[in-house]
């Protein structure tokens, strides 16, 4: 006697053949595509409802509560060689016995300026500036307090105030292969942002023309020193001519002062060009000088921006009422899991 299939062999990998008692059963309790559309379709009011309502909130918190950053940028280049003796004419001038290029290398990259830009130095001197020594006619700038950062330890406060810079409000990129340097900086107000940039650009300017200059400044120094130590020899020279008798004409006094004489005319010759070179150094390193051979080259400075960076209100609001809809649309996917599951039960 043959007996029908049991429910063990129908829910099995391999189920049976069509015509089972019971089959016609099993295939209505399957979930398809039109219960979740009538899943939905009972839920529809609360789907459209729940949908504007979250929309409407991320729309409103987005656009009126959380904490709003404007993002301002400069844009800039430093010369792939810098030679501040080719403005005054310095290239003759020599201190050391070696190669001048192995003494001072003036070659500054663009990685240096990131490395500058996002040094803890050059933020917390900006802020210092910024603060207790703004440009003239601009009020002083807090940026710890802008920011939110109350820490009554200066150490701490600077430690937090670097940390939150570098992770999320500053930004050095290059521009392809062009060399240009864009340097952006997010701030809670569009005046704090284009300062800041501006701010930090312009002590790059000192700390990279310092840098450069460092090598004429000490030689500077060095010349005075050498120019300092020949007037005194021929000041003592002078002073051995003068305590010499009058009156020796064939003798070997005579052959002293005769020599003291030509040791005070090469000193002079060399004292002569000894100031010529310091003063060549004294307008190598002028201020005036220093700023038009600066090695960073500004394209554009910053400017206060018109409309916020972020948040970005258009793009959160879709998010919000997208991932509101995936979790609604899992939601009715295990609801109908569970319904079948009944069914078949």
């Amino acid at each position: 006697m043959q007996h029908p299939p049991s429910r063990r062999a129908a829910d099995s990998p391999n189920p049976p053949s069509p015509g089972y008692p019971g089959y016609d059963e099993e295939v209505a309790s399957r979930l398809t595509l039109l219960d979740f559309y009538h899943a939905w379709y009972g839920y529809r009011f609360w789907f459209i409802a729940g949908f504007v309502i979250v929309a409407v909130g991320a729309f409103v918190w987005t656009k009126f509560f959380m904490p709003k950053f404007y993002r301002s940028e400069v844009r800039f280049f430093v010369g792939e060689k810098f030679t501040p003796e080719s403005m005054i004419g310095l290239a003759d001038i020599k201190l050391f016995t070696g190669s001048r290029n192995d003494q001072y290398q003036a070659v500054v990259h663009s990685n240096l300026a990131e490395q500058y830009l996002l040094s803890s130095d050059l933020i917390t001197t900006v802020t210092w500036q910024l603060k207790h020594t703004p440009e003239e006619g601009q009020p002083p700038l807090d940026i710890c307090q802008l920011l939110g950062i109350e820490e009554q330890d200066a150490l701490v406060r600077e430690a937090k105030l670097v940390k939150l810079m570098r992770e999320n409000l500053l930004q050095v990129r290059l521009s392809g292969t062009t060399g240009i340097v864009i340097y952006q900086v997010e701030m809670p107000t569009p005046m704090a942002a284009a300062r800041y940039a501006n701010a930090s650009v312009r002590q790059l300017q000192r700390q990279m023309t310092q840098q450069a200059f460092s090598y004429w400044d000490e030689a500077r120094r060095l010349y005075d020193q050498e120019l300092e130590r020949v007037m005194a020899e021929r000041r003592e020279l002078a002073l051995r001519l003068d305590r010499l008798p009058p009156y020796d004409r064939y003798g070997p006094i005579e052959q002293e002062r005769k020599a003291l004489k030509e040791q005070l005319d090469v000193q002079a010759e060399q004292i002569a060009l000894i100031r010529s070179q310091v003063e060549l150094l004294r307008l190598a390193t002028e201020p005036t000088a220093k700023a038009a051979a600066q090695p960073v080259k500004v394209i554009d400075w910053g400017d206060p921006p018109i409309k916020k960076s972020r948040p970005k209100t258009i793009l959160t609001t879709i998010l919000a009422a997208g991932l509101y809809s995936f979790v609604f649309m899992l939601g009715l996917v295990v609801a109908g899991f569970f319904t079948a599951q009944a069914r078949r039960a």
